[in-house]
């Protein structure tokens, strides 16, 4: 008697790589190192300003920090398990984009659990739909009818460039 096997789904196929990727990723860069980091700058502040500052450049901003209408060049990403609820979602993981804002060239860390934001990055970095990182984006909030932020990327748009 023959077995019926079922195929899976492109998410749950997607659940799958990014739970082992986020299993390689983690062996390569150490979270715990980043957070002992952030850590050890907010421990050294001198000052007030230095405290504060600490907080600031803690090494991560969260997606849902970043200002609506900001303009990132994201350069990459890499998976990490997520280990805390704030992070939780069905594929257990966050990300980690490294990124450049491009209003004023800041680099920054920017990490996220937003789904459609990990499917994104995944897409960008297979190149299956037609564009490679570095990607530029535009972070777009929306409030939906029940009142929750919705964060998700959008084109940056064109703009004229004036000529000589």
């Amino acid at each position: 008697m023959a077995q019926e096997i079922s195929k899976r789904t492109a998410v749950e196929q997607f659940k799958a790589y990014v739970v082992d990727r986020a299993a390689l990723d983690g062996a390569v860069t150490d979270y715990s190192e980043l957070q002992d980091a952030q850590l050890g700058d907010i421990l050294g502040a001198a000052t007030e300003d230095d405290l504060f500052a600490a907080m600031e450049k803690a090494g991560l901003t969260g997606l849902r920090d970043v200002s609506n209408g900001t303009e990132l060049q994201i350069n990459g990403f890499r998976f990490i398990a997520g280990s805390n609820s704030e992070f939780a979602n069905r594929f257990g993981v966050f990300v980690i984009m490294d990124c450049q804002n491009l209003s004023n060239g800041t680099e920054m860390q920017i990490d996220t659990g937003i789904e459609r934001i990990i499917g994104f990055l995944r897409m960008v970095e297979t190149g299956q739909a037609g564009i490679e990182f570095p990607v530029s984006v535009v972070v777009q909030k929306d409030r939906t009818a029940s009142g929750n932020e919705m964060v998700t990327f959008r084109k940056v748009p064109k703009r004229a460039v004036k000529s000589a």
